[in-house]
């Protein structure tokens, strides 16, 4: 069995578990994944909302614990659910810059997903709006040029739309050893 590591949002190692009854992890390529896993009770006691989840030591395999469902009845099987480490930039919307009722961009498509993740969740006008720990990696230019505007929309989604629109994935893992999580977008493999 693949090993489950629990860690804080802080990076702290809270525990590793390897005996449960099922793993389903969903890595998709335009938007965030979830996951669920099923274990036995005595198994689950580390486990608490907003706890970090890395499925076997990779750092592309990642989640958001969100929800915890104890079995009623005679199971005494929990159930833990989530969604990828990419779902924490649906917890931001795009907002124009000051002045401006729109935020419009004319770029390749990688530029322009960067770029409204970096004012919306690192540089933000408004500063309680950063999600800490949170860099981009290197901009790679990938993508055809398109015009994009935004205004007040879950983030996740607008960059959901410029995904599909130009075949870029996009995803955020974990770097342990700098403590971060990085953005990034990538092509897709035939």
């Amino acid at each position: 069995m693949k090993s489950i590591r629990i860690l804080t949002i802080d990076f702290d190692l809270v525990d590793e578990v390897d005996d449960y009854e099922s793993l389903v992890f969903t890595r998709r390529f335009h938007k965030p994944g979830d996951f669920e896993i099923v274990l036995h009770n005595e198994f689950a006691k580390h486990f608490e909302e907003e706890h970090l989840i890395m499925i076997d030591n990779n750092p592309r395999k990642v989640g958001i614990v969100r929800h915890i469902e104890k079995s009623t009845g005679d199971s005494e099987n929990v159930v833990i659910k989530g969604y990828s480490l990419s779902s924490i930039i649906g917890r931001r919307i795009t907002v124009p810059p000051t002045g401006q009722a729109y935020d419009r961009l004319t770029a390749n498509a990688e530029t322009i997903i960067k770029g409204y993740v970096d004012r919306n969740c690192i540089n933000p006008e408004d500063p309680s709006r950063i999600i800490p720990n949170l860099v981009i990696a290197d901009n790679q230019n990938r993508g055809q040029s398109i015009f994009y505007q935004t205004r007040y929309k879950p983030l996740d989604e607008e960059l959901t739309k410029i995904s599909e629109v130009s075949g870029l994935g996009w995803e955020v893992y974990l770097d342990l050893d700098n403590k971060q999580f990085v953005f990034d977008v990538y092509e897709g493999m035939n």
